[in-house]
């Protein structure tokens, strides 16, 4: 899915994207595959 919201972001067609209630294998993943922060 983060590679999927990647692409949206880089085409301009996503501006802001979330995890909700991620565990932390899943924000893991989502920033190896797009380079997203944790911010709190």
């Amino acid at each position: 899915m983060a590679g999927t919201v990647k692409d949206l972001i880089n085409e301009a067609k996503v501006k802001h994207f979330g995890l909700l209630d991620a565990g932390v294998a899943s924000i893991r993943r989502a920033h190896a595959v797009a380079g997203y922060c944790l911010t709190a």
